[in-house]
C-alpha cells in the first residue's frame, strides 16, 4: 500500500513539472514569435515620440540578441538633417521587473562605436528638447538656479542610468559657444555602482589620456573617483579644459577624489570632499616662468553652496607636502560681489616650512638650513562695492627661528661687494660690481639725504622704522588694481624692491612676488643686513632709465655731475623716475623744465615744499643743465601714478 503512495505521488509531481515545462514552453515559443512584433511596435512610438520633437530616428536593423535583450545596428539620429548621434552596435536589456510599471528602465547597456555631436550655440541646441520629459521633476523658477535644485536634478538623472553598462570607440563631441571639446570613451564598464574605463579628451591641439575607476551612489552622488595617466607609469596625467579656457597647464601621476556627503536643504547644499594629487605639476606664465611642482597635496574640505554664495568652512584643512594648513572662504556673488577669506598654516619646523614650498618657486631658499618654528596668517574681506574699506592682515610668526646655514643663495651678499646682473624682458643685458671698484658705485655717505628723502616718499615713506612691509600698502594696491582691473600697483617697500632687483627678477608672478616676499621677512627678521647698508646698495642697483643703472650714473646722466653735488629739486626729479623709469625719463621740456605729466615729480616737490626743505616760492619745474631727451610720437598723456605710501608722513 505504502509503495503504491509512492508511486501516485511520483506520477503526479511528473504531471506538475511536466505541465510547467509545457507551459514555459509554450510561452517561450509564444515569446519568440511575438517578441519581434511587439519590438517594432515599440520602436514606432519611440519615432513618433522623437519626431514629435522635431528629430529623425532611424536604424538598418533591429531585433534580439538574446532572450530579452534588444540589438540595434547602424542607428543615427538628426535634427534638421543635422546629426545628433550614430551608433554602428547598440544592444539594450530591459529591468525585466520594470516593465510590469509604467516606467520600465534599463539594466543593460552596451554601445560599440558610436558618435554623439552636442551642439549649443547660436542660439540653436540640437539635444535641449530631447531633455524636455513630462517625467522630469517639476521645479519652480526662482529655485533653479539653487545648486540643491541641480544636485537633485542630476540625482534624478544617475536614477535612470543603467546597472550595467559598457561602453567602447563612443567619441562625443561638444560645441558651446567658441568652445569645442571631443572625448573618446573606450572600454569602459559599469557594474552596479563600480565602474572603470580609458578616457581620451581632445581640446583642438592639446590631448589628455586618462584611466578613471571608482565607485558611486546615484542615490546622493557619495563616491571615489580615481585618476591614473593613460599609459604607463612614468607619463603624466593632463588635466582638461584647464589650458585652453584659463591658460593653465596641469599635470600629475595621480587625483583621487572622495565625496563623503552631500546634504540637501532648504536650499542650501552642504558637502565634504577630500582629495588628493601626487606629483602635481602647473606651469602658467602668471603663476612662475618655471614649471611648479607640489609632491603631494591633500585637501579635506567641507562647505556649503547656496544661490550666489560658496563657502569653505574653516574647518577644512589642506596639506601641502608636509605644511598643513587651515582655510576659510565665503564668497557672495551677484552685482555686489564680497570675499572673505582666512588662511593659516599650522606651526611647522623652519626647515619643513621651507622645504614644503613648492618646487620651482623660492629656488633662493632651496638648501637652507635652520633651526625653530615658522607659520604663516592671511587675513582678507573685500566688498566690491566698498573697495575702499577692504581689509587685509598678513604675516609670519616664528618660534625661535634662526638661520644656521645659507641655501642655494647667500642672502647675506648684500653686505659686501658683489656682482650684479641686471635683466629686461628676462634678458640679462649688463653685469657690473655693486662696491667701490666700480666708478659709478656711490658710498650712502656721499649720497645726499635729500636725495634719499625723495626715494622714500616716493617708494617707502617709513623705511627705517618699519620691518620691510607695510601691511597699509598691500591694502591700497588691492584697491587700485581693483578699480582699473589690472595688476597696476604691487605695494613693494624699498626692502622688497631690494631683494627683486638684487636675488630675484623683474617678472611679475605670483611666485615670485611671494619669494620676494619671505626673503625680505627673513632679511629684516634675522638682521642679516643694516637699514643703511640696504638703502646704499638699492640706491646703486635701481633703473632710472633705459639702461641707466644706479644713482652714479643716473647723476651723471641727466646732470652731469657726481650724487654728491646733486640740489635738492634734482634729488626729486631723478626719484621721481624710480616708478617708471623708461617712461618718465622723457618727460621732460625743450626749456629743460620737468613736464607735467611727471605726476611723481609734482607729488615729491610739494611735499619738499611742504615740509621746508624747498622754498615755498620754489614751485618752478626748470632744473639748468637738466639734459632733455626725447622720444618720437610719445604720448601726452600718461596715467598717474600714486606713491606707495601718500597716506603717511615721512619726516615725522
Amino acid at each position: 500500500m505504502k509503495g503504491v503512495k509512492n508511486i501516485l505521488t511520483q506520477t503526479k509531481y511528473r504531471i506538475i513539472l511536466s505541465g510547467i515545462l509545457m507551459t514555459v514552453g509554450l510561452t517561450t515559443i509564444g515569446w519568440l514569435k511575438i517578441r519581434q512584433v511587439i519590438l517594432e511596435s515599440k520602436w514606432n512610438s519611440i519615432i513618433q515620440k522623437i519626431e514629435s520633437k522635431g528629430y529623425q530616428l532611424k536604424a538598418e536593423k533591429i531585433g534580439f540578441s538574446g532572450f530579452f535583450t534588444v540589438a540595434i545596428s547602424n542607428a543615427s539620429l538628426k535634427i534638421q538633417d543635422l546629426p545628433v548621434a550614430e551608433i554602428k552596435k547598440l544592444e539594450i536589456k530591459p529591468d525585466l521587473l520594470s516593465l510590469l510599471t509604467e516606467k520600465p528602465k534599463i539594466k543593460n547597456l552596451e554601445i560599440d562605436d558610436g558618435l554623439i555631436y552636442a551642439i549649443k550655440k547660436n542660439g540653436f541646441c540640437n539635444y535641449c528638447k530631447l531633455l524636455d520629459s513630462d517625467n522630469e521633476i517639476k521645479i519652480k523658477d526662482n529655485t533653479q538656479k539653487y545648486p540643491s535644485t541641480q544636485y537633485q536634478q542630476i540625482v534624478t538623472l544617475l536614477s535612470k542610468v543603467p546597472t550595467n553598462i559598457k561602453l567602447d570607440n563612443l567619441k562625443i563631441q561638444y560645441q558651446k559657444h567658441k568652445q569645442n571639446y571631443k572625448a573618446l570613451i573606450n572600454k569602459f564598464k559599469k557594474n552596479d555602482g563600480e565602474f572603470q574605463g580609458l578616457l581620451v579628451f581632445y581640446e583642438e591641439n592639446i590631448t589628455s589620456k586618462m584611466k578613471i575607476k571608482g565607485s558611486i551612489d546615484g542615490d546622493d552622488l557619495t563616491g571615489k573617483i580615481e585618476i591614473y595617466p593613460y599609459a604607463n607609469q612614468n607619463d603624466k596625467l593632463k588635466i582638461p579644459v584647464l589650458e585652453k579656457r584659463f591658460g593653465l597647464n596641469c599635470l600629475m601621476e595621480k587625483a583621487t577624489l572622495r565625496i563623503i556627503s552631500f546634504i540637501n536643504k532648504k536650499n542650501t547644499l552642504s558637502y565634504e570632499i577630500e582629495g588628493s594629487a601626487q606629483g602635481l605639476e602647473l606651469i602658467h606664465p602668471k603663476l612662475s616662468e618655471r614649471k611648479i611642482v607640489i609632491r603631494n597635496l591633500k585637501g579635506d574640505i567641507q562647505g556649503k553652496i547656496g544661490e550666489n554664495v560658496f563657502e569653505i568652512d574653516s574647518s577644512t584643512n589642506i596639506l601641502v607636502n608636509d605644511l598643513e594648513a587651515q582655510i576659510y572662504l565665503k564668497w557672495v556673488r551677484g552685482d555686489n560681489d564680497k570675499i572673505a577669506l582666512q588662511l593659516k598654516t599650522h606651526k611647522t619646523q623652519a626647515e619643513n616650512f621651507i622645504s614644503s614650498l613648492p618646487e620651482g618657486s623660492f629656488e633662493n631658499l632651496k638648501g637652507i638650513k635652520a633651526r625653530g618654528k615658522l607659520s604663516w596668517f592671511l587675513k582678507l574681506n573685500f566688498d566690491s562695492k566698498k573697495p575702499e574699506q577692504c581689509q587685509f592682515i598678513s604675516g609670519m610668526n616664528d618660534d625661535g627661528f634662526q638661520i644656521t646655514k645659507m641655501g642655494k643663495t647667500n642672502l647675506a651678499k648684500i653686505n659686501q661687494p658683489f656682482l650684479h646682473t641686471v635683466s629686461v624682458d628676462g634678458k640679462p643685458i649688463r653685469s657690473f660690481i655693486v662696491g667701490p671698484a666700480n666708478p659709478n658705485y656711490t658710498p650712502i655717505d656721499a649720497i645726499p639725504f635729500s636725495m634719499q628723502q625723495a626715494v622714500m616718499y616716493s617708494e617707502d615713506a617709513g623705511f627705517y622704522g618699519q620691518k620691510g612691509f607695510y601691511l597699509s600698502a598691500f591694502r591700497e594696491s588691492i584697491i587700485q588694481n581693483f578699480k582699473k582691473g589690472k595688476f597696476a600697483r604691487g605695494g613693494s617697500t624699498i626692502s622688497m624692491q631690494l631683494v627683486k632687483n638684487v636675488f630675484l627678477n623683474p617678472r611679475k608672478t605670483l611666485t615670485r612676488k611671494a619669494e620676494e616676499i619671505f626673503i625680505t621677512w627673513i632679511i629684516e627678521n634675522e638682521n642679516i643686513s643694516s637699514k643703511k647698508r640696504m638703502m646704499e646698495v638699492y640706491l646703486n642697483v635701481i633703473e632710472f632709465g633705459n639702461n641707466i643703472w644706479g644713482i652714479g650714473e643716473a647723476s651723471r646722466h641727466y646732470f652731469g655731475k657726481h650724487p654728491s653735488q646733486l640740489t635738492n629739486k634734482e634729488s626729486v626729479f631723478i626719484a621721481s623716475l624710480v616708478p617708471r623709469p623708461r617712461v618718465y625719463q622723457y618727460l621732460i621740456q625743450n626749456d629743460g623744465s620737468v613736464s607735467p605729466n611727471n605726476w611723481n615729480f609734482t607729488a615729491i616737490q610739494n611735499r619738499f615744499i611742504k615740509k621746508g626743505i624747498m622754498s615755498s616760492e620754489d614751485t618752478t619745474r626748470y632744473l639748468p643743465g637738466l639734459k632733455t631727451k626725447f622720444r618720437p610720437n610719445f604720448p601726452t598723456e600718461i596715467e598717474e601714478e600714486i606713491p606707495n605710501q601718500i597716506d603717511l608722513e615721512i619726516f615725522d
